[in-house]
């Protein structure tokens, strides 16, 4: 793909000397959480799983937000802790459901 682009765009390796540092590393967090997602999903049930992933893209978002802009908004934090609490309630309410059942 590089070898096209070169051809095609005017593409120039030294640009990669402006890129910071930080953002190279999104493909090896990338990596990382396919593959403990390959070794833990099988042996959690769904709803945690969801909850764990959600969990981890809200304050992983809310950190890069503070990094680069110095301020962390209110509103994410309370929309993310909003549908946290709900996602948390829905599966109270599925376990009380199956208890029920047996």
């Amino acid at each position: 793909i590089m070898v096209f682009a070169k051809s095609t765009y005017n593409f120039n390796i030294d640009n990669f000397s402006n890129i910071p540092f930080y953002a190279f590393l999104g493909g090896l967090i990338g990596v990382i959480v396919v593959s403990a997602s390959n070794v833990v999903i099988p042996k959690i049930p769904t709803m945690y799983t969801t909850l764990l992933i959600f969990i981890g893209q809200i304050f992983t978002g809310i950190i890069i937000d503070y990094l680069e802009l110095s301020s962390i908004s209110k509103g994410k934090i309370i929309g993310g802790l909003l549908i946290l609490l709900g996602m948390l309630y829905n599966s109270n309410v599925d376990k009380k459901q199956l208890s029920n059942n047996n």
